[in-house]
């Protein structure tokens, strides 16, 4: 429940001692484990004890100027009375201060301010506190209760069912589900690359995505997973930017390799020149969000997609324009990927259907048999450069469809792909 400072000092020690006691008081009332749990408010101590060690507390604190420990007990002390106002305050000073073995070297700080923010229903801070916790991979304890804090607030953001991170060689970026195969992200984030590595938010399971159709232009391209996303993962519904002008949106992304929460506002669609921007003003929205969605919190839609900030460099010295973003607005998203696009943008999908007989002994075979050769793999990035034109043409062409669907056909009958069944 508690460690001891390892540095001597009478006012060190004195710290310790309260600890001790608030420890000892909530233990009372729950058995060890379930005690550690008294941040969240689980463990009630009397107003007396809690007066007690507040009066005591107050004696040494300007003895330990910047010292984590004193504002975390401060914090849970808070909390105790039933403030989490000042219960937050106390837990970002103790953050930001000096650290020993009683704050476990920020973490239990950490902790102490995700579950506060919890509480308050400040679901985006509560996760960015946990997501830095869990940076702690020593201690399982901090990283499976951040863990499920954090997949409690899904329900209350569920845009996260559909966020993926989007790893190339050269770097990582954040991408999001439109489908149950296609996932759309920036250009710039998977420039000069065929192919993607993709991992959804909260799974494990690294997945092979090839990319499909890019604009340099408007900055958006679309990858084709080579199986289907994860259970309990969706895509994302996708709104429109009318009517948007100051609702709160949110985003998630992935800076150096991380997930990071990001909230802000939006301000307008400027649409000065071609290609049009959202405007949007954000303080956590920074490199490695680009390709997330901007989900609007009002209409529970995607309005859009993190493209990139403002240089401000010319700005620096008066700091304006600091909180300047820029997204895609989600009218070029869906431009860009129409309706009539078949998912997987193979020409036998848009011939034949997505589950055909015909598709799947393709798909087998571009599995089983290209994926596993060095030609095989050159054919496939060849062939996703350029089926998406040939099936989005052929979608709406019902006598071409017919035509390409017996040449696929006459095809697989006289080759050995007809054994892939």
């Amino acid at each position: 429940m508690y460690t001891s400072f390892h540095s001597g000092g009478e006012h060190q020690q004195k710290i310790e001692g309260l600890f001790r006691r608030f420890f000892g008081e909530a233990a009372q009332q729950n058995s060890p484990e379930v005690c550690r749990f008294y941040r969240l408010g689980s463990a009630h101590l009397e107003s007396d004890t809690i007066d007690t060690i507040s009066a005591e507390l107050g004696e040494v604190e300007c003895q330990l100027p910047r010292q984590g420990s004193v504002h975390l007990l401060k914090g849970h002390l808070a909390i105790q009375n039933n403030n989490l106002d000042q219960a937050i305050q106390e837990y970002e000073a103790a953050v930001q201060g000096e650290q020993s073995s009683l704050t476990h070297g920020g973490y239990e700080c950490l902790f102490a301010l995700g579950a506060a923010h919890f509480r308050k229903g400040n679901y985006v801070a509560a996760a960015e506190a946990f997501a830095q916790c869990s940076h702690d991979q020593s201690n399982t304890y901090y990283e499976r209760v951040s863990r499920f804090y954090s997949e409690s607030m899904k329900p209350s953001l569920p845009f996260l069912d559909g966020v993926c991170q989007v790893s190339v060689r050269d770097g990582c970026g954040t991408g999001f589900a439109v489908s149950d195969r296609i996932i759309i992200t920036c250009e710039h984030v998977v420039r000069g690359a065929a192919e993607a590595t993709v991992r959804f938010y909260g799974d494990t399971a690294e997945l092979h995505a090839q990319v499909i159709k890019r604009d340099a232009t408007y900055d958006i391209a679309a990858l084709r997973l080579d199986q289907k996303i994860p259970q309990g993962c969706y895509p994302l519904k996708l709104g429109k930017t009318a009517k948007t002008t100051g609702h709160t949106i949110y985003a998630f992304g992935y800076p150096y390799r991380r997930g990071l929460w990001g909230k802000g506002e939006v301000i307008g669609v400027n649409r000065d020149r071609e290609p049009h921007t959202l405007q949007i003003k954000s303080k956590e929205i920074t490199h490695g969000f680009s390709g997330g969605p901007v989900w609007d919190a009002k209409t529970k839609k995607v309005i859009g997609m993190v493209a990139r900030g403002l240089n401000i460099a010319y700005y620096r010295e008066e700091q304006r324009f600091a909180e300047v973003q820029f997204a895609i607005p989600i009218e070029a998203i869906k431009n860009f990927i129409p309706p009539a696009f078949p998912i997987g943008c193979f020409i036998a999908t848009a011939a034949c259907g997505e589950e055909a007989p015909e598709t799947v002994r393709l798909r087998r075979f571009r599995d089983e048999y290209l994926q596993k050769r060095r030609i095989g793999r050159l054919f496939i990035s060849l062939y996703y450069r350029f089926s998406p034109r040939v099936a989005l043409f052929i979608a709406d062409k019902g006598t071409l469809k017919a035509i390409i669907r017996g040449v696929i056909r006459m095809a697989l009958r006289f080759s050995s792909i007809r054994r892939l069944r």
